[in-house]
């Protein structure tokens, strides 16, 4: 076996160049794959991490696709009618807004939301320093604001949160005084983030947006009811907010903590599918590849070939240096692809502030995969090396 493994590497050394292209061809198939997935791994990590902290029992009504948009008016509606949940009314600004004070200025990544007093706790926020809205501020829609920490620690500094109390930041054309800045806690698929800036709805509503602005209401399932029986209680009070006729059907939708986190699963596994397919077609590539490099070598080896068999070597020997050989090339191509790819990956986690991760599934999974394809390269040109003539393969016929 030893002779065996040291002729294969003979063999690779002596093809050199057609070797590494194939073994780079194995790379990228192994790192997109591997990639893809370690970065699904990283955000449903994430979402588990963000649903934990809201827990099931939030839950959120949304304008269904195509309807009318549920306004300011019936989302305070709501709000003010809603028994128990401590609901929150909240919507978008400008997904895509800068901050600036003071002559520096953050990068167009922040979010500015409108909201209520009851948006901390909607999004599992807590305060690093400053305060809430008060009612006062909320009602009259105060030029106030509260930041994110790193929305405060750009502008500002991050030392010290603070600091950023009572100053000044302006987000577009609007000029707001900082408040409150939130604890940091890295990336939230939930809202809450450390890049997002919150200032009172009713200033949105004067200022950058009209009545008719889409909204979005968060609020909890109360104890001792369940998730559904809260959908239903929340269903037949928006219908009635919305008039809606008794035949017609929901142009909302209600959507609970646990079927949000069904729903992105059910994303996830499908983008886990696609790049799996992915780093498959691109695996076929790379064998269709290794197998013409291999029946290439067999054609130009065949006194190498001929020699051995006539020494006495028999056709399993022979089969089994070509399937060492595409076996080693993949092997090192799996092995490089995978460092790659969970890098690459963890690009990912590194921008949400996750820990890195190590997708130990994926790394069997490509290793299992490599030596498939090893096999399946190698399987052709190894027939056709044992099944040689010696006299054929020396030129004596």
């Amino acid at each position: 076996m030893s002779d065996i493994l040291e002729t294969a590497l003979d063999a690779i050394r002596t093809n050199r160049l057609r070797s590494v292209l194939t073994v780079l061809i194995i790379t990228v198939g192994i790192t997109s794959l591997v990639g893809i997935q370690t970065a699904i791994e990283v955000l449903s990590r994430e979402l588990s991490d963000s649903f934990g902290r809201m827990g099931a029992a939030r839950m959120e009504i949304t304008a269904a696709e195509k309807a009318p948009p549920i306004t300011v008016a019936q989302a305070e509606a709501f709000a003010r009618r809603l028994e128990a949940g401590n609901p929150s009314v909240s919507l978008t600004v400008n997904p895509i807004a800068c901050a600036s004070s003071g002559g520096k200025r953050t990068d167009p990544v922040m979010t500015l939301t409108a909201s209520d007093a009851n948006w901390l706790a909607g999004c599992g926020s807590q305060l690093a320093a400053g305060r809430n809205f008060s009612p006062g501020e909320i009602s009259s829609g105060a030029a106030v604001c509260i930041i994110g920490a790193s929305i405060a620690g750009r502008l500002f500094g991050r030392d010290n949160p603070q600091i950023a109390i009572g100053r000044k930041v302006s987000f577009g054309d609007g000029a707001y005084r900082v408040i409150g800045v939130t604890k940091r806690k890295g990336a939230s698929l939930t809202g809450g983030g450390d890049c997002e800036a919150v200032i009172p709805l009713r200033n949105a509503v004067g200022r950058l947006r009209g009545e008719e602005a889409g909204c979005t209401v968060t609020f909890f399932c109360p104890e001792g009811v369940t998730p559904e029986e809260a959908e239903g209680r929340a269903a037949a009070l928006m219908r009635g907010i919305r008039r809606l006729h008794a035949s017609a059907e929901n142009d909302f939708t209600v959507r609970s903590g646990d079927s949000l986190q069904e729903t992105l699963s059910s994303l996830s596994s499908k983008l886990s599918l696609a790049a799996l397919a992915i780093g498959l077609i691109t695996l076929l590539g790379a064998a269709v590849g290794l197998m013409n490099i291999l029946l290439v070598s067999v054609r130009e080896r065949r006194s190498e070939i001929g020699l051995r068999k006539a020494l006495g070597a028999r056709r399993r020997q022979i089969s089994r240096q070509f399937l060492f050989e595409a076996f080693l090339i993949c092997q090192a191509g799996g092995a490089l692809g995978t460092l790659l790819g969970i890098g690459a990956g963890n690009i990912v986690a590194a921008v949400l502030g996750s820990a890195a991760i190590i997708p130990f599934r994926w790394i069997v999974i490509s290793i299992l995969t490599c030596g498939f394809v090893s096999l399946m390269a190698g399987l052709l040109p190894a027939l056709r090396a044992s099944a040689m003539n010696p006299a054929e393969a020396l030129g004596y016929e």
